[in-house]
């Protein structure tokens, strides 16, 4: 390619490395850990009916529609079902494993062939990939990793398309990138790319170095393949469900997080949210920050990166991005992780310039080798401060894992080495997937009191009965009872049409968000039977017996509700 450094054969060596640890040191730890996200059950639960019913068009949720998400993730989730033969934690968390070993493999080939020195590439690759969102989100069955995966892939060939040779070719791809990144999570991959496009369109137009018909007739083709793509999907789904549900869906999951509407929008945070959101998803990374207090080192760092347009074409995405999620009313850390790699970029470029400041340099080195240092020295004594009763196996292998690669650290760190300090942390980093497999899944695993409950409403609801839930949040307890071979839907007003040709119905309820359908059943008839009563997660858990004519008197919403349940009636 033009304009870029030729890479070499240790490059494609060292990226397809940077893939191979990044996914052997997921596999270490994905399969610890049961669900402890309730949409982690979803998406299984929904991939795995997707798989049942060989319906690849429209998204099910135990036998209702469920079009919360485009169906890309949930194919490539049913994809992983299949060829492993089970439906499993471990296997709906493989995509994810999978997603992060070739997002990071591409992040360190892309920055290379858009000019970035190596070094810095090498870094932005380390913080990228051993940060800590990175760390939890390449081991869950969400869409996140995946979809920054594929964000990332669209916004790297649009730049590439810019400065590269086979311009078509790589248009082409980028909107084709684009495509499965709008059918995995929607809408936000089209503001990246659009934005992207734009700032460089802008910056090369008025720079004279724009061929404009080429451009046009690129993205004219471009944006007709990806048209295809995602109108095929919508145009389906819309003859399946109708325009007006398709729409409800779109409404409630994009104009209301914006919003706040509805309760639509998940948690409210403020709009400086992001700003700590980003400084804890990089951590340990984002400390080095501490040692650039000169104002000096700022400027000098901004004039060099405005000079390049790898940087104008970042911070044309990342500047309007920030500012529409802050402004956002509903705001998580992972809405923002597929602008991760640009970020890492940033603070790369930042790391790399820590040297032209002495004093900051070793203030950092000091604190760097006395906390490492002092994690070594007290790892051997956690075993007696938490008290856990785990195997001593478990504790050792752990130990060890902490305790050396933190004790490299510490030395390295003394010695001012930051080439050394930079592998050694990334060797802390992946050494923490063993503890947190051997100890951390043991501690921290919430869902275990699911299975004593799950295994109790078996044993007493008659086999073939099948079993409701109504708006439960979340659905671990039907995931394992699937797992058990079970039948369980949510009782929406088709179900309870179905149900009124049975003499009793089993419903699952949870007593503290669904205890106002409790007390609406009660006041409507006495013929309810609580035959069953548990505890998951600390939590009430509800197994009631009721004549199937009267189901109706829960009046179920028709479309699924995504948000806890509240009284609405």
């Amino acid at each position: 390619m033009k304009n870029s450094p030729h890479t070499k054969l240790s490059d494609i060596i060292f990226a397809f490395l940077l893939c191979t640890v990044t996914v052997l040191g997921g596999l270490v730890s994905f399969g610890a850990l049961e669900f402890f996200r309730h949409t982690e059950a979803d998406r299984a639960l929904i991939a795995w009916e997707m798989l049942q019913r060989r319906d690849f068009i429209v998204p099910h949720l135990l036998g209702d529609i469920y079009l919360t998400k485009p169906p890309a993730f949930y194919w490539i989730l049913s994809l992983s079902f299949w060829l492993t033969g089970e439906v499993s934690e471990w296997s709906a968390r493989l995509p994810s494993v999978i997603a992060s070993g070739l997002f990071l493999g591409a992040h360190y080939l892309f920055l290379l062939y858009a000019g970035v020195r190596r070094e810095v590439a090498v870094i932005s690759s380390a913080v990228l990939g051993f940060s800590a969102l990175f760390f939890r989100l390449s081991i869950l069955a969400e869409i996140d990793m995946v979809y920054a995966f594929l964000s990332s892939m669209t916004l790297y060939m649009a730049y590439l398309s810019f400065i590269g040779e086979r311009r078509l070719f790589l248009t082409l791809v980028a909107y084709i990138f684009l495509a499965m990144a709008f059918l995995t999570k929607g809408p936000p991959v089209l503001f990246f790319f659009a934005c992207g496009v734009a700032g460089l369109f802008v910056y090369r137009f008025a720079g004279k170095r724009l061929r404009l018909a080429p451009f046009l007739l690129f993205h004219a083709i471009g944006i007709a393949a990806a048209l295809l793509l995602i109108g095929s999907w919508i145009w389906a789904v819309a003859e399946r469900v109708g325009w007006s549900d398709l729409y409800y869906h779109f409404h409630h999951e994009i104009i209301n997080r914006i919003t706040g509407q509805n309760g639509g929008a998940g948690k409210i945070r403020p709009f400086y949210y992001y700003i700590g959101s980003l400084f804890v998803g990089f951590l340990p990374w984002s400390l080095s920050l501490f040692g650039l207090y000169r104002v000096e080192l700022w400027k000098r760092w901004l004039l060099s990166v405005l000079r390049r347009p790898l940087y104008i074409y970042i911070f044309s995405i990342v500047i309007p991005s920030f500012i529409l999620f802050s402004l956002s009313a509903g705001k998580a850390s992972r809405y923002l992780f597929p602008l991760y790699p640009f970020f890492s970029l940033l603070l790369a470029e930042l790391i790399v310039l820590l040297p032209s400041n002495p004093k900051g340099f070793s203030l950092l080195c000091g604190a760097a080798s006395l906390v490492s240092g002092a994690i070594a020295v007290i790892a051997p004594f956690i075993p007696f401060m938490l008290r856990y009763h785990l195997p001593s196996s478990h504790w050792l292998i752990s130990l060890a894992f902490i305790s050396l690669p933190f004790g490299a650290l510490s030395y390295w760190a003394s010695k001012r080495d930051g080439r050394q300090m930079v592998l050694w942390l990334c060797l802390c980093f992946l050494s923490l997937r063993v503890p947190y497999a051997l100890v951390y899944a043991e501690v921290r695993n919430q869902t275990r009191s699911c299975k004593p409950a799950v295994a109790a409403i078996d044993r007493v609801v008659p086999r073939g009965d099948p079993i409701y839930i109504l708006e439960m949040f979340e659905r671990w307890v039907p995931y394992y009872l699937k797992q058990r071979g079970r039948e369980v839907f949510r009782l929406s007003p088709l179900r309870v049409k179905e149900a009124a040709n049975r003499n009793f119905i089993y419903i699952i309820i949870d007593g503290t968000e669904e205890r106002w359908r409790l007390s609406q059943f009660l006041r409507a008839s006495k013929k309810l039977t609580i035959i069953g009563r548990y505890t998951v997660k600390k939590r009430p858990l509800l197994l009631l017996k009721i004549p199937g004519k009267e189901a109706s008197l829960f009046k179920p919403k028709r479309i699924y509700p995504t948000v806890t349940s509240k009284p609405y009636y």
